[in-house]
């Protein structure tokens, strides 16, 4: 993992080289960009664990490590970035035990990614809601000229895009 940012409810992760590449949108539009070479959004329910303990986990964000509501932000910080902030610590303590192992995925839409240190990225839809407008996550390819299909996750199944 490369990465790690928040857009509204959506928890960004990163993988893989940094590509160089026109930005097609945005504050940086037209200039050239670094991007990750991989890219998981995440939708729905997901948490960090290690051994037999959750690091850090998609409710987190409202919550200190003591469990204490957060009521105010670090300087520079939006205050539901404390996620954010709290696996940049992790991997920036060990950066290598960030790679990918591997990544599954089961029937009910499970997602586990394996890192090289122990650690799981689990994300998985917990309702019963139907139809394409429910999206829990979606990983796609970058590349210099623009992303590759991707796949997207839905209450209806994982589908290309």
């Amino acid at each position: 993992m490369v990465a790690v940012r928040r857009a509204c409810d959506w928890q960004m992760f990163s993988f893989g080289n940094w590509l160089q590449r026109v930005a097609r949108y945005g504050p940086s539009k037209e200039k050239l960009v670094s991007v990750p070479e991989f890219a998981l959004h995440i939708q729905c329910s997901w948490r960090i664990c290690k051994d037999d303990h959750v690091l850090v986990g998609s409710q987190d964000r409202f919550f200190t490590k003591d469990g204490e509501v957060i009521t105010e932000s670090q300087p520079g910080e939006v205050l539901l970035d404390v996620n954010v902030r709290r696996i940049r610590e992790e991997m920036k303590a060990s950066p290598t035990d960030f790679v990918v192992q591997r990544v599954n995925v089961n029937a009910l839409l499970d997602l586990v990614i394996h890192f090289a240190g122990g650690y799981l990225l689990q994300a998985g839809p917990y309702d019963s809601l139907k139809g394409d407008s429910q999206e829990y996550w979606r990983f796609f390819h970058k590349t210099e000229k623009g992303n590759s299909p991707h796949l997207v996750a839905t209450a209806n199944g994982v589908r290309g895009l």
